[in-house]
């Protein structure tokens, strides 16, 4: 039987007025930790939530865990193995992230399943779903190497949604509305779950 283990929590939003010594403060205190960062083509530099080139550029000798979360016409490339939008704006600077998640649960035109090697670069990626009987992508995608899936029922609009579990072994992640007022309920009804393995949490709106 499956043992339910918190791998990360994830706050997602870094973006230009960020405080980068308090991301490290609290890097060093929880390692477990890990830092979302929103790119698009259409809204990097121009959306609050969607930091500029140059201050992912400033992250490279930060010393945090970071995972990069795909958006629009990026994600949609990148579900049937197109990294090069991505590959263009970062160059070299992809390899600060340990994760890669496809924000693709509001798009209709995704693939059956995933047919393509992930990037060299990519040692983890996620694949964003709406719940446990709304991500046969994911499912029909396994086995794949180093993949994962992050259930999110409001579609990353923050709405707090009830936590539904995804039975099995694969790595899952949890998204919703989740804030630190209520975190801790929700990781009592994961972790007092069955056959429920690995697992993290996503936050963005409501840590914001």
């Amino acid at each position: 039987m499956p043992i339910p283990i918190l791998k990360h929590i994830t706050f997602t939003g870094i973006d230009d007025s960020t405080e980068v010594t308090k991301l490290q403060a609290i890097q060093r205190m929880y390692t477990f930790v890990e830092f979302g960062v929103l790119l698009s083509r259409e809204r990097t530099g121009s959306d609050p939530r969607f930091p500029s080139v140059s201050t992912i550029i400033a992250l490279k000798d930060a010393g945090l865990n970071l995972s990069l979360h795909l958006c629009g016409s990026l994600a949609k490339e990148a579900v049937r193995g197109d990294f090069s939008g991505t590959d263009y704006m970062l160059g070299p600077y992809k390899d600060l992230f340990g994760r890669v998640q496809l924000n693709i649960s509001p798009y209709k035109d995704n693939p059956d399943s995933l047919d393509f090697e992930n990037p060299s670069w990519v040692k983890e990626l996620i694949i964003q779903q709406k719940g446990p009987d709304d991500c046969g992508l994911f499912l029909r995608s396994l086995p794949r190497r180093g993949t994962s899936v992050l259930l999110d029922a409001s579609g990353g609009k923050g709405i707090d949604t009830p936590i539904r579990i995804l039975k099995g072994r694969e790595k899952v992640g949890y998204a919703g509305g989740i804030s630190h007022e209520n975190i801790k309920k929700k990781l009592l009804e994961i972790e007092n779950s069955k056959d429920v393995g690995p697992f993290w949490m996503d936050m963005e709106s409501g840590v914001r």
